[in-house]
């Protein structure tokens, strides 16, 4: 707390603090600064140190949930598309509201297309569910744009959906994707569809421009800003592989 200005600090005070620490267990308060807790006690030992605030004097308050099995890559890259999901999605730099049938879904995604700034610009969303919204391939994609490169990212994370454009752009042929073992078996390039160990012949070339540093960057502060709002500050990756070389 040295050098720290009182009015920068509040302390709150609570029926019960638990705080996940089996030295000190709980507390009566805890004081916060520039939203980090700095310190635990009893009010009488923090109430010199900052503002008092009894907000929370009749809660007990906990410390932050921790999510034990999330990919804060999958994470944020996703949070960089446009959202059209099932379900309404309240991220904090914008609402995606969700998409209940294939009528609607492709309604979501002309309008995602037709508000792009740029002509040549990606058009990349995640969320997609063929039991909602219906079957998709090439051809419905390029009835979206046949010009501007699409890419849909299936709600699991395991499939992909790439419009014409887009496997032009990517320089991707269906040689390429064939005699590749078990991962040419889940491309089936016409439609222009690759899941599970077939992604592994389309993220060498997709990756660099779907994960570019911006992209990351933004993300992974929307993805921090998103966990913290719900209450999660600490997360555990359970261990991902990508072998981006094909």
């Amino acid at each position: 707390m040295m050098g720290v200005p009182m009015e920068s600090t509040t302390v709150f005070t609570a029926r019960n603090v638990i705080t996940m620490d089996p030295a000190v267990p709980n507390a009566s308060a805890v004081a916060v600064c520039e939203g980090r807790v700095v310190a635990l006690g009893k009010l009488a030992d923090l109430e010199h140190t900052g503002i008092v605030d009894h907000t929370f004097a009749d809660a007990v308050i906990c410390a932050g949930l921790i999510d034990q099995h999330l990919h804060p890559i999958l994470g944020a890259t996703t949070l960089t598309t446009e959202v059209i999901a099932v379900e309404d999605w309240h991220l904090p730099h914008k609402t995606y509201l969700g998409a209940a049938s294939a009528e609607e879904y492709l309604r979501r995604l002309h309008d995602a297309e037709s508000q792009m700034p740029q002509p040549g610009s990606w058009l990349f969303s995640w969320g997609y569910h063929r039991l909602w919204h219906g079957p998709l391939d090439r051809n419905l994609l390029d009835s979206i744009s046949a010009t501007r490169p699409i890419v849909i990212w299936q709600r699991s994370c395991h499939e992909w959906f790439l419009n014409s454009a887009a496997i032009a752009t990517l320089g991707l042929t269906a040689d390429e994707m064939a005699g590749r073992g078990p991962a040419s078996t889940m491309v089936d390039f016409a439609a222009g569809h690759w899941w599970e160990s077939g992604m592994n012949l389309l993220l060498p070339r997709l990756s660099p421009v779907f994960m570019t540093r911006d992209r990351l960057d933004t993300g992974l502060r929307q993805l921090v800003a998103y966990l913290h709002r719900n209450g999660v500050t600490a997360i555990n990756e359970p261990g991902i592989m990508w072998d981006l070389e094909p």
